[in-house]
């Protein structure tokens, strides 16, 4: 092969390789699988969307920290319709040593073994998301002052509803638990006191699906598990309830005690139009007066187009309420 030419697959020998010169784009890439942002899993659009900068000027770097050792990557396998998909980017044992260095925190490099990952890619589709938004809010101005992410929550949030039994005599307690994917903050800064200001709290619910929703009437199991995950945040929403860490209770969500504060939106990826308006019937029909809530926002990934950053600034969100218009999160 010639010396020009590298492999995608494989990595060149060692003695092949002209020393890296790293740049201050080198560093900045590999912040993002650092402590600060928590990206474990990215794509290439993934990076260049979190970072603002064009796909093809990052291409080149990628592939130096790959072939360098500072970057591993992962192939996932060919689809039948979509050929080839965007290989994964994770943590090298150089990049971690670097981090370590660069940070003073502990920075561990990440083990993939062999084989498909389902939930590895649930979660890269997930941190593609955490960048659009978190590119989005830098461009209006805005900063995340919190975030967690599911594997986060050592106590889940709940939600209890009575349901009456026996002819409306007795009552039966049931309660929903909660663990959102992503848990995430929009606010302006008070530059003079440096405070926020108005945070808006939201919880992200990725729904990763083929056909989960062919008709809101049958009563299917994945029919039911959206229902329950549904309901679940629409009594979180009533009662005002939740529970976490004292760390958490104290600081981080006092926000969400007002209800008209708190905003639950859903992706969904590899839904037909049909099954997506489906999936905004149910949420219309979880409220008792069957009239919808606004605090339900639904977006289908692959309406974000190409250019994300600035479709997702957009009013795109849809509410299960009837004669609604589109909302944008920035605005809402």
């Amino acid at each position: 092969m010639p010396a020009n030419k590298q492999s995608r697959y494989k990595k060149p020998p060692v003695d092949e390789l002209t020393p890296i010169r790293f740049e201050k784009r080198d560093i900045a890439i590999l912040e993002l699988f650092g402590p600060q942002h928590r990206f474990e899993y990215l794509t290439a659009r993934g990076i260049s969307w979190q970072l603002g900068r064009s796909l093809n000027s990052l291409q080149h770097r990628l592939q130096k920290l790959y072939h360098h050792g500072y970057l591993a990557r992962w192939h996932p396998p060919h689809t039948y319709t979509g050929g080839s998909q965007p290989c994964i980017y994770y943590l090298d044992e150089l990049a971690a040593a670097e981090l370590r260095k660069h940070t003073k925190k502990r920075v561990k490099a990440k083990r993939l073994a062999a084989g498909y990952h389902p939930f590895l890619m649930h979660t890269v589709l997930l941190n593609e998301i955490r960048a659009i938004i978190k590119r989005a809010a830098t461009e209006q101005g805005l900063i995340v002052p919190y975030e967690f992410q599911d594997r986060e929550f050592v106590d889940r949030f709940r939600a209890q509803r009575q349901i009456s039994i026996d002819s409306g005599e007795a009552l039966r307690d049931t309660m929903y638990h909660l663990v959102p994917d992503w848990v995430f903050a929009l606010a302006g800064t008070d530059d003079q006191h440096d405070t926020f200001l108005q945070p808006r709290n939201f919880f992200l619910e990725l729904q990763r699906s083929k056909g989960a929703v062919k008709d809101p009437k049958r009563l299917r199991s994945r029919y039911k598990s959206l229902r329950h995950r549904l309901e679940a945040y629409y009594y979180f929403y009533k009662q005002q309830r939740w529970t976490a860490w004292a760390e958490v209770k104290k600081r981080k969500y006092a926000a969400i005690k007002e209800p008209q504060n708190l905003r639950v939106l859903f992706v969904t990826e590899g839904m037909s139009l049909k099954e997506h308006a489906n999936l905004i019937a149910l949420a219309r029909d979880v409220d008792e007066k069957k009239i919808g809530l606004r605090m339900f926002l639904f977006i289908r990934y692959e309406d974000l187009g190409q250019n994300p950053v600035q479709r997702i600034i957009e009013s795109i969100w849809q509410t299960p309420v009837v004669g609604d218009s589109q909302v944008g999160i920035f605005r809402s």
